[in-house]
């Protein structure tokens, strides 16, 4: 998650990342690619896994309301292919290689011939961010040339895939010191699974891909002015969350999994909401908290599920599961008053409770907050403890994105030992199609590594799926590869 805004203020021309969705109408660099007969990379290679293959499950979960094709760009595979074409073309500009991956994958997953202008642009955007889906081809798409012919098509960046379930936890809810402060002492219990964690992040992306209402009117410019392009950014992000969340409800068998995300949703729209609009002093808590604050709506779509059953559900066609989640959606998403009420909250809650015309709505949030906390923590606090705590915990350091230093910055020898530690799966290899299947067979093994239950052993294959492209580009030297 990236809680970056650049942009002036006021202006409908934000950039936005929170994880979930880019919006934002941005320049991409130009003559960075070659282009026509000169380019050097003709297709790309695949990874065989069993995340690979779920992938494309999940795809085809929605295949049947696709407005426009999909295009999956997964950061691991992106690496191995730039290491292959380095290997194949050492005197290539990276940037060109770059470019030149990206638009081979698009045009092998979409039939679309990319822009050359923008292949490095997609493939950098996924280096500096997390899950996402970005739909191309509007005047308010993530990457705007003038000149572009390319077509409609939505990018999607799958969710993270190496962590462990507890660490998952703690990303989804911002659990760390900057914004939980005393609170974090807590121990943290996740109450959804590392795959409900992944699946629901991917489908996430996946339904705004076949979101042809809210972020349509977006990209075409149809939202005017501050209150309802919030409102409408509130609706593009709360149905993508209904809707992924029916989909593996109806698919996956999943029980009580919105009551249960509510629970993370008001947490995460709360502690990290306050922490960015606290750091920063204005409302750039609508960005990271507000138009996140999912909770309310998520109960609501509970009950919904409650009240029609698992057999109904079972019944839906994604055309009718889409439907309903526009239902939930206008039926419970927060207005703009009520954002705003609840971003003054962050940077003031004795005020906001007190004297805000939605003190009732706060009051009652914060409750909501205190008892998700509860649910998802071993205390021995009571519910009037964690609010109080809550209320007291004024100054909130400026901070980034959450992050795991024993994975996400590990140091040169770190970095060598584990390299020096996973080499050996790769020994006696020496074609690249065999190497590529090593390579799918050695993720599977981790994955499920990452899921024991000693913490020493998750450390270890969590860092060692963090370095495989590296570990696979060091096998590679010892091929003979063909140009």
């Amino acid at each position: 998650m990236s809680d970056d805004i650049y942009g002036a203020k006021g202006s409908i021309k934000y950039y936005f990342s929170l994880s979930i969705c880019v919006l934002f109408a941005g320049l991409a660099p130009q003559g960075l690619a070659s282009t026509g007969k000169d380019k050097v990379v003709t297709d790309t290679y695949s990874i065989e896994s069993k995340d690979a293959r779920e992938m494309a499950r999940l795809r085809n979960l929605v295949k049947d309301e696709v407005p426009f094709p999909i295009v999956i760009l997964n950061r691991q595979a992106l690496q191995v292919n730039l290491a292959i074409q380095k290997r194949r073309h050492p005197g290539i500009p990276e940037h060109r290689l770059k470019s030149e991956i990206v638009q081979a994958e698009v045009k092998k997953q979409s039939g679309l011939q990319l822009h050359p202008g923008l292949g490095e642009s997609y493939y950098n955007e996924i280096e500096s961010n997390l899950e996402l889906a970005m739909i191309h081809g509007y005047d308010y798409s993530r990457f705007s040339i003038s000149d572009d012919t390319t077509g409609k098509f939505c990018m999607l960046y799958p969710g993270r895939r190496d962590l462990d379930n507890e660490r998952l936890s703690r990303f989804v809810t911002d659990f760390r010191p900057e914004s939980y402060q005393s609170l974090a002492q807590l121990k943290l219990k996740p109450i959804l699974s590392r795959q409900e964690h992944i699946h629901l992040a991917d489908l996430h992306e996946f339904s705004h891909c076949i979101d042809d209402h809210y972020f349509v009117e977006y990209l075409e410019g149809r939202v005017k002015g501050s209150g309802p392009y919030f409102e409408n950014r509130a609706r593009i992000e709360l149905k993508a969350e209904v809707l992924g969340i029916l989909l593996i409800t109806k698919y996956e068998g999943a029980k009580d999994l919105a009551r249960r995300r509510s629970q993370e949703r008001y947490l995460d729209s709360w502690f990290r909401g306050r922490n960015v609009a606290v750091s920063s002093g204005d409302e750039t808590g609508l960005y990271s908290g507000a138009t996140y604050a999912f909770g309310p709506a998520l109960e609501h779509l509970q009950n919904e599920i409650d009240r029609l059953g698992p057999a109904r559900l079972q019944q839906f066609s994604t055309s009718e599961l889409i439907g309903l989640a526009e239902r939930v959606v206008e039926a419970a998403v927060l207005d703009f008053s009520q954002m705003t009420a609840l971003t003054e909250a962050y940077l003031n809650p004795e005020r906001a409770l007190t004297r805000s015309p939605q003190s009732d709505f706060i009051k009652n949030y914060l409750g909501k907050v205190a008892d998700s906390l509860l649910a998802v923590t071993q205390s021995g606090l009571n519910k009037k403890q964690v609010i109080e705590t809550i209320i007291q915990n004024k100054s909130v350091p400026n901070s980034t994105i959450i992050s795991f230093p024993e994975v996400d910055a590990m140091d040169e020898a770190t970095t060598r030992r584990v390299l020096r530690d996973i080499a050996p799966y790769f020994h006696e290899v020496r074609q690249l199609d065999h190497l590529l299947t090593r390579l799918g067979k050695i993720e599977d093994n981790l994955a499920q590594q990452i899921e024991s239950s000693q913490e020493h052993e998750r450390v270890q294959a969590m860092q060692q799926y963090r370095v495989l492209p590296q570990a696979f580009a060091q096998a590679l030297e010892q091929l003979a590869l063909a140009n």
